[in-house]
């Protein structure tokens, strides 16, 4: 992996490392992969995409981490909204992957995972946590700023007090819930900065945390 630091330079990668929608067979020291890959974000600022393929004869699941000049890019991000994330697509065609850059992804992989940390799984759960959160602040934001353009004369449903009754219910939700990812977060990166393993109730937690989150703004 040092080529991948190699004059200074510091790779930034992005992909689906959870969507085994890739094929690869065994081909001497590494895989020929095949597959496509959807909505990817962060896809047109990245110098390497993951893989994440199935081998085929054994079931295995690694993933692949290639440079993007490799890849097919395909500019299919077509959004109201979420623009910026560049959640593009990508195709690889009888692309050869040496096995210096394949890594199994789970708490057992030296490389699926940042030494001492949280998994790469659990590490893309805060994330969507996180976005989640504020998808679900700007969709409140959103209806507030259209109720206060309606005439309450007009008898609109989103000036009755029931609308308000339920807008203030999830305003509370979306706000409370970041309390219980920051807590349990927090309690993580006590344990690590002690130089501790996660526990499983640690993962548990966060895990629910970060469950909680999307279903809230869901």
């Amino acid at each position: 992996m040092a080529a991948l630091f190699a004059e200074g330079t510091f790779p930034l990668v992005a992909g689906r490392s959870t969507a085994f929608t890739g094929r690869a067979v065994r081909v001497g020291s590494g895989y020929r992969v095949n597959g496509t890959w959807q909505f990817a974000p962060g896809v047109s600022m990245a110098t390497h995409l993951n893989l994440a393929v199935t081998v085929e004869g054994t079931g295995q699941r690694p993933v692949c981490l290639v440079p993007r000049p490799a890849l097919r890019i395909s500019d299919n991000w077509d959004m109201l909204g979420l623009r910026a994330t560049s959640s593009l697509g990508y195709q690889a065609e009888e692309l050869l992957v040496d096995d210096a850059y394949v890594f199994a992804v789970g708490p057992r992989s030296p490389r699926g995972r940042v030494a001492n940390g949280p998994s790469p799984a659990l590490m893309a759960g805060l994330h969507q946590a996180a976005w989640s959160q504020g998808v679900g602040r700007r969709m409140l934001d959103e209806l507030r700023e259209l109720t206060r353009r309606k005439d309450p004369a007009e008898g609109s449903p989103v000036t009755s007090d029931e609308f308000f009754a339920e807008f203030a219910r999830h305003y509370s939700h979306v706000r409370v819930t970041p309390a219980l990812l920051r807590d349990t977060w927090r309690d993580n990166e006590a344990a690590l900065a002690a130089g501790a393993q996660m526990n499983d109730e640690q993962e548990t937690m966060s895990r629910l945390a970060c469950s909680l989150a999307t279903r809230t703004a869901l």
